[in-house]
């Protein structure tokens, strides 16, 4: 029975898209009989797995709860690189402990962020070399944005050098551009649980019901993070000359205040709503009660996993030209793209919708056959198993 050992050691901790990917490659593995083992000092990470788990013991967990930040961030550049000594013996060690629990035979490693990538990578290659094990196969996964964090950081010669080693995961075409410089670049498009998204919700994803959806107006719908890179300002600027309609944004994140304060500044904030964060439930009961769909995102994006999840819903899309996923989408075809950080052209494209039920119609059974077609889960998960073996 082959094994996968996932590893994430993060910056900061959210639930979002790169863990909703992982969870369910995680699944769909252990479906066809992988062991699954993670190694991580993600509490979100660590907490879905744990009710994994509990389902099936096939899902192991190794927490390393007290673990430095990787070399991101200024600070965490100076405290990792300090510190990279110790961190290295300690995967050393603790690697050692995981292969000989698993009996030497771990078939592959999906690697998630940054620290491992620097000093894991070689530590099992030379363990490989010099206790003469069949080395299983790396693969690093690139969810996050591709920026400075990486393109200027003094780490980055071992990231190309390691890199030859290694096969790379983009989940966009757009993604594995900024990897350029880097060997063993490939792109795997997200899947979804198509399934999931056609079950009959009716209830309504709020517990004031009277506030909930204004069925006679048009209801405009987003799932986010609130960070500044996913131009919700955008969205709440776009929305106030949009006539008979309903706002919901979904999400948490360090730019909360700033946005319920522009909300707040809004003609339109009687029609704006900044819900909490929703469960996997709620989400698919959201998708049920929107009109449209907005990932309003203001800088690059990987891919916007919520996209194939509307679309998979029968929900029309806007999205913009920096998400990832607009590179397998054709304009006014399976979506409204537009370009980023332009509440003007958002304006007009949620107004195109409202004044096109016939064409929305088209985009909307365009779309559902695209997303069965290119964000398939099982013919994601069939492309990992490629590079896993």
């Amino acid at each position: 029975m082959p094994s996968l050992l996932i590893t994430r050691f993060p910056y900061s901790s959210q639930f979002g898209g790169e863990e909703q990917h992982t969870i369910n490659l995680a699944q769909t593995l252990q479906k066809r009989g992988w062991d699954i083992i993670l190694w991580t000092s993600c509490p979100i990470l660590s907490k879905e797995f744990i009710k994994l788990q509990k389902l099936n013991s096939k899902f192991k967990i190794q927490n390393s709860k007290l673990f430095p930040s990787p070399p991101v961030s200024k600070f965490s550049l100076l405290t990792f690189t300090l510190l990279s000594p110790f961190i290295f013996v300690y995967f050393f060690f603790k690697y050692f402990q995981i292969l000989k629990a698993n009996s030497y035979k771990l078939k592959a490693i999906y690697m998630l962020s940054l620290s491992e990538k620097l000093l894991l990578t070689p530590i099992i290659k030379l363990f490989s070399f010099f206790f003469l094990l069949s080395s299983p196969k790396i693969i690093w996964i690139e969810h996050a944005r591709i920026g400075k964090w990486l393109t200027s950081n003094p780490w980055k010669i071992f990231y190309k050098l390691w890199s030859r080693f290694v096969k790379i995961i983009c989940v966009s075409k757009q993604s594995a551009k900024y990897l350029s410089w880097a060997h063993n670049v490939v792109d795997i498009p997200n899947g979804i649980d198509h399934l999931s998204f056609l079950q009959e919700q009716e209830s309504c994803p709020t517990d004031n019901k009277d506030s909930c959806f204004h069925r006679n107006d048009k209801r405009i719908g987003c799932i986010a993070r609130l960070t500044p890179d996913k131009g919700i300002d955008t969205l709440i600027k776009a929305f106030k000359n949009i006539q008979n309609a309903e706002l919901f944004i979904v999400g948490e994140g360090p730019d909360k205040a700033n946005l319920i304060k522009l909300i707040k500044n809004s003609p339109s904030a009687p029609h704006i709503h900044l819900l909490s964060k929703l469960s996997r439930e709620e989400i698919l009961k959201f998708f049920k009660n929107i009109d449209i769909f907005v990932l309003p995102s203001s800088e690059h994006d990987p891919f916007g996993l919520v996209i194939a999840e509307a679309m998979a819903s029968k929900i029309p899309t806007i999205v913009t030209n920096v998400c990832g996923i607009s590179d397998y989408l054709e304009d006014e075809v399976h979506s409204k793209i537009i370009p980023a950080k332009n509440p003007e052209a958002l304006e007009k494209a949620i107004n195109w919708y409202i004044q096109n039920p016939e064409k929305t119609q088209k985009i909307i059974e365009n779309a559902y056959k695209l997303c069965q077609e290119k964000f398939d889960l099982k013919k994601m998960v069939n492309e990992y198993e490629k590079f896993f073996s």
